[in-house]
């Protein structure tokens, strides 16, 4: 909500509230032999719809400069003139506290302006009694606006204006009306590609009219100089660079604190700032788009392969087939039960657990030899027939389905019951004989449990002791261990 907040720069006299402030006076001009009539003046712009409803606001968009650009622009700037005459609480949706810094800016622009316009009109004006007639009805007293009419009208006071008249009579007039320069460049950049818009294009238009003649003739030598410097850019960076762009080139460096054709508040500074964040953006954007491209590219190969990716795995078995089970410790193929394929997806997990690699997911349809142990038992489901309807791990080399199975390693350790001794620990999952950790044997007990599971088997528990691969998979992983980095001081199976 933009309230009455401008405050009154001249002291004890508030004058804000101008009742004429859009078109100077002529009163004293008259023409030798013929009568003045007075025009027909629209009077001061009043805007007293935007106010009649708290609840409807009018959207404002802002651009990364910190103007209001936009329909919902040009309503605002048209109410801020009799908010700031008449301190009317309108009604705008400014969602940020620096969008309430920039209209306060432009409304402490207009009050200055609007006290220009009168103080014009009271110079103007020949006698006391118009004078008077020129009093805003917020001004409280007559003596109070003497007082302010005589600070007017001194000779000091008429010196120092007059050089500021002589000062902006050298500036090059504008033709963009109430539009201003910002909402120039906005509707530029709607109506052609934004990067092709430069600032010393929208200097070029707003001091040109629609048919491309200049504001004034005594300036078209200038302004035709900043347009074919302009077109030679084009092609160069120089183009976005505001410190060597045509307008600066022509007409000279800018004063401190501004920017031609920015508006309030934009320093070089800060719009270099600007100009280096949109660069990065859209360098992050264009990487963005480079690798949206190269998963699209991904998913596609993988959508021409589906059949052999996706349903055909390492082991040449489609997901749903039925395989035959067999004795995982044995060196001869022992079939012992009979399964449903589902996965060979290290990651693939059965209770919370990754089967990790050389491993395959079935579902187990019968046991063919009921004492069979498990590769992986659990708590609850230590044999094969304990296992029927349930989904297991199995060594990927002991599920066949029409192939002969690869040739299986005997992989049993011969030693003496309750003797404890160093030993080294090979990568199960690689057929070099690859040394990952040692640690000390423990037992061979089939019954022994590690990890609240039993030992089974041709397997023994060991305590590991010093790792040498971290990222080696455990044999028997769990919930908490599935590396032997993660087992170190820990039993294993």
């Amino acid at each position: 909500m933009v309230e009455d907040e401008v405050l009154n720069e001249e002291g004890n006299v508030e004058v804000s509230n101008a009742q004429d402030d859009e078109i100077p006076s002529n009163e004293g001009v008259e023409l030798p032999g013929e009568e003045v009539k007075e025009k027909n003046r629209r009077g001061p712009t009043k805007m007293r719809r935007v106010a009649e409803n708290p609840n409807e606001k009018v959207a404002v968009t802002f651009t990364d400069f910190g103007e209001h650009v936009g329909p919902g622009s040009v309503t605002l700037s048209s109410f801020l003139g009799p908010l700031v005459r008449e301190h009317v609480p309108g009604r705008f949706n400014l969602q940020e506290e620096w969008h309430k810094a920039v209209i306060f800016k432009q409304l402490g622009s207009l009050w200055r302006a609007g006290k220009s316009r009168l103080v014009s009109q009271v110079r103007a004006a020949k006698t006391a009694a118009e004078r008077l007639k020129l009093k805003p009805s917020n001004v409280p007293s007559i003596q109070m606006w003497n007082t302010w009419v005589r600070s007017k009208t001194t000779s000091s006071f008429t010196e120092i204006s007059n050089r500021y008249r002589e000062l902006r009579k050298n500036q090059i007039p504008h033709t963009t009306s109430r539009k201003g320069m910002i909402r120039l460049a906005y509707y530029m950049k709607k109506e052609s590609r934004p990067e092709k818009v430069s600032w010393s294009k929208v200097w070029i238009a707003g001091h040109t009219h629609a048919d491309g003649r200049p504001v004034k003739p005594q300036y078209a030598e200038t302004i035709e100089q900043i347009q074919s410097l302009d077109s030679q850019m084009d092609s160069t960076s120089a183009a976005d660079n505001i410190r060597e762009d045509a307008v600066t080139k022509i007409l000279g460096k800018d004063k401190p604190g501004r920017v031609r054709g920015f508006g309030r508040g934009i320093t070089a500074t800060k719009l270099a700032f600007l100009q280096s964040r949109d660069a990065k953006i859209a360098d992050m954007a264009s990487e963005i788009e480079e690798l949206k491209g190269m998963v699209r590219e991904l998913a596609g190969k993988k959508k021409t392969n589906g059949e052999t990716e996706t349903s055909e795995t390492s082991a040449g078995f489609k997901e749903g087939v039925r395989v035959q089970i067999l004795d995982w410790f044995e060196s001869e193929d022992v079939v012992v039960g009979e399964g449903e394929f589902c996965s060979d997806e290290p990651m693939y997990k059965i209770g919370r657990v990754p089967i990790g690699p050389n491993a395959v997911a079935v579902i187990v349809k019968s046991a063919l030899i009921s004492e069979a142990f498990l590769w992986r038992p659990t708590t609850d489901v230590l044999s094969l027939e304990d296992a029927v309807g349930c989904k297991v791990a199995w060594p990927i080399n002991k599920v066949v389905l029409d192939r002969n199975p690869l040739a299986s390693q005997d992989v049993s350790m011969q030693h003496k019951e309750g003797e404890t001794r160093r030993c080294k620990i090979y990568d199960w999952t690689s057929e070099e004989e690859e040394v990952i950790a040692e640690g000390l044997l423990c037992s061979s007990n089939s019954k022994e449990m590690v990890n609240n599971i039993p030992l089974g088997p041709n397997a023994v528990s060991i305590e590991v002791v010093k790792v040498f691969k971290d990222n080696a998979h455990l044999w028997r992983p769990t919930a908490e261990m599935y590396l032997i980095g993660d087992a170190i001081n820990e039993k294993i199976a």
